[in-house]
């Protein structure tokens, strides 16, 4: 704490210096602390628990309405309109070969970058998360293929959380036009 000394003495000088030091230095470990976090949102495919990064996410909204598209994927679901946009439906349950449950009450993640913009079909939205990134774990060694392309790590808990960034860029999820 700086006392009433004389503002041009040396001393009063150091301890100006010093508790400028100390704020720098907090700011600095405030910075690390939120750079070695991640925030994620945690959803349901079967009963198995999934997350991804909140920055890939829009929104999450129920499934109202949808379009099933004939001769489309297997992993389309179909089409929606979200406020006057038409997103298609990827089923990311097919990917990693887990049963669909037709009476579970299916929900939208809205994922969107500057290129792309699509919902994933999730059974069950489970909320935000802060973890640390020290907490992720390596993929499990037996998925191999697309199902370790969309991985990022899984968590103590076996939350496994998904690569977002390989989810809207992959080219696995586009329709070829050519049917």
């Amino acid at each position: 704490m700086i006392n009433s000394k004389s503002k041009n003495s040396d001393e009063y000088k150091k301890e100006v210096l010093k508790n400028r030091a100390e704020i720098l230095s907090r700011s600095l470990k405030d910075q690390e602390n939120k750079i070695d976090t991640i925030e994620i949102v945690l959803f349901q495919l079967d009963k198995e628990n999934f997350a991804l990064e909140t920055k890939y996410v829009k929104e999450i909204i129920p499934l109202r309405e949808y379009t099933f598209l004939p001769c489309a994927p297997i992993f389309m679901y179909g089409i929606t309109n979200v406020r006057r946009r038409i997103l298609p439906i990827i089923n990311i349950k097919i990917f990693f070969s887990l049963p669909d449950d037709p009476k579970a009450e299916k929900k939208l993640v809205i994922m969107e970058n500057e290129e792309v913009a699509f919902a994933l079909l999730i059974d069950g939205f489970s909320g935000i998360r802060r973890l640390s990134k020290n907490e992720l774990q390596a993929t499990l060694p037996t998925l191999t293929g697309i199902r370790q392309e969309f991985l990022e790590g899984i968590i103590a808990d076996g939350t496994v959380i998904l690569n977002g960034q390989k989810l809207l860029t992959s080219t696995h999820l586009v329709m070829d036009a050519n049917i």
